[in-house]
């Protein structure tokens, strides 16, 4: 498991469905290991998000996965 102390609450985990794989952190390539995706926060991952599916009308490219954590 990840520590994520002084990170923001909500964070996102971004899959990329043609590439089957993980986003890595600052968006430099995937990953198919969980552990070693990028960590978002909210507003950076609507933009990646906006950004990968723009023009996608029937399936989208990536999507976004909430981080739980305690």
């Amino acid at each position: 498991m990840k520590l994520r102390e002084g990170l923001p609450k909500e964070l996102y985990m971004i899959w990329n469905i043609e590439h089957d794989a993980w986003l890595k952190p600052g968006g430099n390539g995937y990953t198919k290991h969980a552990d070693e995706a990028g960590d978002f926060a909210r507003e950076e991952a609507f933009q990646i998000l906006r950004s990968a599916n723009l023009g996608v009308s029937d399936r989208p490219k990536e999507v976004l996965v909430p981080v739980f954590f305690e």
